[in-house]
């Protein structure tokens, strides 16, 4: 998933979440694109943004300013996504807005990782029908690879 990936999702993490710094950095020396979210009217834009292209978002978070945007048609596409908390069944909880279910959605072919401390991975989360499943949870201590995919996505599974 992320060794083929061209492009690459991450973010910049907040309060406990796991920093994606050292995978964006090993991705950008590998030649891959790499964006950030930018907090729109009622969804996230993705950014590749040049150096010192960086503002403090609606959320205070920093965001790009602007750059290349992620077309819907981008492939071997990677989402890094933080979470408050993850399942065994890819499910995740986050913080509520479903910023990422609804960006996440737009991109069905993309790889999803979870990235979590160990402690965040409980044995439930609760699951919308609007929710997007990850494909992996990785955590300091563990890789949850291959977790249970819904039955939607079973059913349009090439």
């Amino acid at each position: 998933m992320f060794v083929a990936a061209r492009h690459l999702v991450a973010y910049v993490p907040t309060e406990n979440e796991v920093d994606p710094g050292a995978l964006a950095e090993a991705a950008r020396a590998a030649g891959k694109a790499i964006y950030y979210p930018r907090v729109g009217e009622d969804r996230l834009e993705f950014l590749c943004p040049e150096p010192g292209e960086w503002v403090r978002g609606p959320t205070g978070i920093p965001e790009p300013a602007s750059g290349r945007p992620l077309g819907p048609d981008a492939v071997r596409l990677c989402f890094l996504v933080p979470g408050v908390a993850f399942d065994g069944r890819g499910v995740r909880l986050g913080r509520g807005g479903g910023w990422y279910d609804r960006a996440l959605a737009v991109h069905p072919g993309a790889a999803r990782l979870g990235l979590a401390y160990d402690f965040q991975v409980v044995p439930f989360v609760p699951e919308a029908s609007w929710d997007v499943r990850m494909h992996v949870v990785v955590t300091e201590a563990r890789v949850l690879a291959g977790v249970e995919r819904s039955a939607d996505e079973k059913e349009n599974r090439p």
